[in-house]
This record gives structure tokens, C-alpha cells and sequence, in this order.
């Protein structure tokens, strides 16, 4: 779908505690926020490029979690 839908640099789909640190300046996925062992309920999404990200939870204003923030390692991190 990522790719009928022209989204760039999509990555993939994955499990927050399964964000593995590579290089990479520009990339977007969708996140679960739920532990691997546990029910895939709530889902987020980011795009990153160069030293700036955009976080996206349905939810409203919350901030990303540790886990997005360290795996990004970008300078400016905005979200809704």
C-alpha cells in the first residue's frame, strides 16, 4: 500500500521494541506501541529526514516514546 500510495522512503512496519539503530537520513514507517508479546492496539507513524522528524499518534499530543527518540537520533523531533 506504502508504495501504490507514493509515500517516500517508507521502511517498513514494526514493533517499538524491535527499532534496530542503522543509518539511514530519510525514512518513514508505522510503529506499534505495544510490547511484541502483547496485543497490537495502538499504531503511530514517522518520517524522518536529514536531523528533523515528524511523529504522528492518533491519540493527540503525546510525545514520541525513549525508545523512537533514541532509534531517530535526530536534533528536532515535532508532533500533533
Amino acid at each position: 500500500m506504502a508504495k501504490r500510495m507514493r509515500i517516500p522512503y517508507f521502511r517498513s512496519i514494526f514493533m517499538r521494541i524491535t527499532l534496530q539503530q542503522r543509518e539511514c537520513r530519510n525514512e518513514s514507517s508505522i510503529v506499534n506501541l505495544n510490547n511484541a508479546d502483547g496485543p497490537s492496539t495502538h499504531w503511530m507513524a514517522y518520517a524522518k529526514q536529514r536531523y528533523c522528524a515528524v511523529y504522528f499518534d492518533s491519540f493527540g499530543h503525546l510525545r514520541p516514546p525513549k525508545e523512537l527518540v533514541r532509534y531517530l537520533d535526530v536534533t528536532q523531533i515535532e508532533y500533533n
